[in-house]
């Protein structure tokens, strides 16, 4: 119902259910509050419950597991590493 609220128009039930994946880090509260639709992917999260809903600690996460499909994103060691995150040199600028 939360992001129902702020989405016009507002999304059907079906097409949550069907088009839409919620990441979910491990100590964020945010997405307990509410009932979520779609596809749940849990992904980890080692910080305090406020920093886990932080999007760039979501993609130091998510880019560290899944990698970044050969686009050589690259990101800060110092960004991730205070994400809990443990890159090899190579991936970090």
């Amino acid at each position: 119902q939360a992001t129902s609220a702020i989405v016009r128009p507002s999304p059907s039930l079906e097409d949550l259910q069907r088009y839409t994946v919620n990441v979910m880090p491990s100590s964020d509260v945010f997405p307990m509050l509410d009932e979520q639709a779609g596809m749940v992917l849990n992904i980890h999260c080692p910080l305090a419950s406020l920093q886990c809903h932080l999007q760039w600690v979501t993609m130091c996460e998510l880019l560290a597991a899944c990698g970044d499909g050969g686009r050589n994103y690259t990101r800060s060691c110092d960004v991730c590493r205070e994400a809990g995150q443990v890159l090899p040199r190579d991936l970090c600028h």
